[in-house]
């Protein structure tokens, strides 16, 4: 498959008409994908107060506001969102 994507022209990699073909075939469905997706994809802001942690060590005497920020997807019609653990621990 290589030799149909890919051809060498005078030291150099050059896509074959294939080549350009198949690249475009991959950035519409990229699209179709992402157009179809993004309206599920939601940002997560959380906000709370924890322990100061530097350098792998937590100063229990110390509490602070906490900020974290990740991303998550709506699951179904009542607004129900999926997101790693990470995202939302110790809200």
């Amino acid at each position: 498959m290589a030799n149909r994507v890919l051809a060498d022209q005078e030291n150099g990699w050059r896509l074959t008409p294939e080549g350009v073909s198949l690249l475009r075939e991959l950035d519409s469905s990229l699209e179709q994908v992402v157009s179809n997706v993004s309206p599920v994809v939601v940002q997560i802001l959380v906000s709370g107060y924890g322990p100061v942690e530097m350098r792998g060590h937590t100063d229990t005497a110390r509490i602070v506001r906490q900020h974290a920020i990740g991303s998550g997807l709506i699951v179904d019609p009542n607004g129900c969102v999926i997101t790693n653990a990470h995202v939302v621990e110790g809200a």
